[in-house]
């Protein structure tokens, strides 16, 4: 009869005392690789001796027959089928995002350090259920319910990453699977920032490029201004983008030495020491960068804001400040070797490995074989149902009636004469399309309609495509307005209209004599306004709103978003005060050429 693996769970963890702290109790101090040696040569004479499972075998460490049983590995196929509508989107989005594009790499990078650490110890496969496996699984199948009914890629992302931690977890005897633990901490810099962080994030890198570049060229006595996150110089101007700001350089240096520090086994310590530090290069580095492009074009006339030239000096970049976090890395660890642990007492050291081992035992042990049996088959049909859920929802919304897709660009062509060249007494001046970078915070295209009447000047634009909500403040406040007063408005809603129609409102000033009215709304595909969140008064009411605009809190379908998202927009600017009459015409023009608007595009798209 087969013996269970826990039987030889006091032996191994005598053998763990003897290997590895016998040695320190000596005066000793063996190193990293020592103790690996001894460690093999240990487990081989010690551990190895115990039963192995009946439906394991090994050769050279690897297993050569199925090391799962059969309701396991439905288990994880119900699993995979679950995340699979979330995966395929959430990669999509995270590949088209120059932020987080780096994420294969990542994967590639897990798998590579996962096998380095399997070769160094007799992989033992688990073929049942335990409390803790259990209750990642619960958990699990929360979060992706959650997922469904919020409608989140997002969630659904973070899901699978668990899903993965679940599985190996359940795959691997302790032993085996405690190897693996501290290999997963590379997956979590792949989950986006949620609630629209990442733009907040970008905003305030720019701004902290733009100052510190702007400190030095003044050492360097160059002649410019800043203007939010614009330098400009006389007869050029130069708009920090999110390549400038650092964000993209930022989150593939982080997770490239978080890589490193993970294969050389690094404490918490020192990983947070480590990560904090290649965060600060990377913002010096990219103030230097701006600085450098901006001082090159005003002294020798180079335009490297722009083109290959830019690109190599991205490019360089980057190298610089690897190297830099690589040696202040290795600084670090010379004056603070890894071998070098602290003087902690080892009975102390041994105590609480007694406690952490008593811990582990209860949440490890598995559970017999017709529980793992029932267990794995129930989770399995949960994530069934889900998954198929998911599916049919996905079919319902791409079937769903409203003005078209618009995914990355505009698909649908508007020109000039689209809109009235009269309303209500409000003429219109002229029109442009504008194209921008993909990455750009006030959407990739807008098309632009200037109106004017008794001397107020009004620009009303489409804009897009956005995957939700689409918070304009960010955008404003990049380019240095400040917000004075914010509010919502209902407007005149259709007669066939399915959701309230509401707009956002944002009174804002530059400096002493700028002052700017913004009125804007945004749709979905499905041709819905898309509810915007209310204003915040307190840091609590600003999280439910921002959970409520992410798509985290809806409570009935028609506020769940469907993307792509476009916005309607009317812009005001003027030197002096605008008057209470002025705002309630720029309302009112809004909600009427809003109206016009929205009835092209769903004309226009079809």
């Amino acid at each position: 009869m087969v013996q269970s693996r826990l039987e030889g769970s006091a032996p191994l963890f005598l053998w763990v005392l003897q290997t590895f702290v016998s040695p320190c109790a000596h005066g000793d101090t063996p190193t990293v690789r020592e103790r690996v040696a001894r460690a093999r040569t240990s487990f081989g004479e010690t551990y190895m001796t115990q039963t192995l499972p009946a439906n394991a075998t090994f050769s050279q460490g690897l297993p050569t027959a199925f090391p799962v049983s059969v309701p396991v590995a439905i288990l994880f196929l119900g699993g995979l089928f679950a995340h699979s509508s979330f995966v395929i989107e959430e990669s999509q989005w995270l590949w088209n995002s120059e932020h987080y594009s780096f994420f294969p790499l990542a994967f590639l990078a897990f798998g590579w350090i996962a096998w380095e650490r399997l070769q160094e110890h007799e992989v033992v496969f688990s073929n049942r259920l335990s409390f803790e496996s259990m209750l990642l699984c619960v958990a699990n199948l929360g979060i992706l319910a959650i997922a469904f009914l919020a409608g989140s890629n997002w969630m659904g992302w973070v899901s699978f990453l668990l899903f993965l931690y679940t599985c190996s977890c359940i795959l691997f005897s302790p032993e085996t699977f405690a190897s693996l633990r501290g290999v997963f901490a590379i997956l979590l810099l792949i989950i986006p920032l949620p609630l629209n962080l990442d733009s907040t994030l970008v905003i305030n890198l720019q701004k902290v490029a733009t100052q510190q570049a702007s400190l030095l060229l003044d050492f360097m006595g160059v002649f410019h201004s800043v203007s939010g996150v614009t330098v400009q110089l006389p007869g050029k101007e130069f708009m920090i983008d999110d390549a400038c700001s650092g964000i993209r350089s930022l989150f593939s240096a982080i997770t490239t030495m978080l890589v490193f520090a993970v294969y050389f086994r690094y404490g918490l310590i020192r990983v947070v020491l480590t990560l904090a530090q290649t965060a600060l290069w990377v913002l010096i580095v990219n103030s230097l960068r701006v600085f450098f492009v901006v001082y090159a074009f005003n002294r020798w006339d180079a335009g490297l804001e722009s083109g290959w030239r830019h690109d190599a000096l991205g490019f360089a970049s980057y190298l610089l400040m690897m190297l830099f976090a690589i040696s202040t890395d290795q600084f670090f660890r010379y004056v603070f070797p890894i071998a070098n642990r602290g003087r902690r007492k080892q009975e102390d050291l041994a105590v609480s490995r007694v406690y952490i081992a008593r811990i582990s035992q209860l949440l490890s042990k598995p559970f017999g074989k017709q529980a793992t049996n029932i267990l794995a088959i129930a989770l399995s049909v949960g994530f069934v149902i889900v998954g198929m859920a998911t599916i049919a929802r996905a079919s319902l919304l791409s079937t769903a009636p409203g003005p078209g897709s618009f995914e990355k660009d505009l698909v649908f062509e508007l020109g000039e004469e689209s809109l009235p060249a009269t309303i209500n007494d409000w003429q219109r001046t002229g029109f442009r399309a504008v194209s921008r970078d993909k990455s750009d915070p006030f959407g990739t295209n807008s098309m632009i309609w200037t109106y004017t009447r008794d001397g107020l000047i009004a620009q009303f634009s489409i804009d897009g495509a956005y995957s939700s909500f689409h918070d304009l403040w960010y955008c404003y406040s990049s380019i240095g307005w400040e917000l004075r007063k914010s509010d919502n408005h209902e407007l005149i809603a259709g007669g066939n209209a399915k959701s309230p129609e509401v707009a956002t409102e944002y009174q804002l000033f530059r400096g002493s004599t700028d002052e700017a009215y913004v009125i804007y709304s945004c749709i979905d595909s499905t041709g819905n306004t898309v509810a915007p969140p209310p204003p915040a008064e307190t840091a609590l009411r600003r999280l439910l709103n921002r959970l409520r605009s992410g798509n985290l809190l809806a409570s009935d379908q028609n506020e769940m978003t469907v993307p792509p998202v476009i916005q309607f927009q009317v812009y005001s600017n003027t030197n002096s005060d605008f008057s209470d009459a002025e705002f309630d015409e720029l309302r009112r023009f809004f909600a009427e050429i809003r109206a016009v608007a929205k009835n092209k595009i769903a004309a226009a798209s079809r």
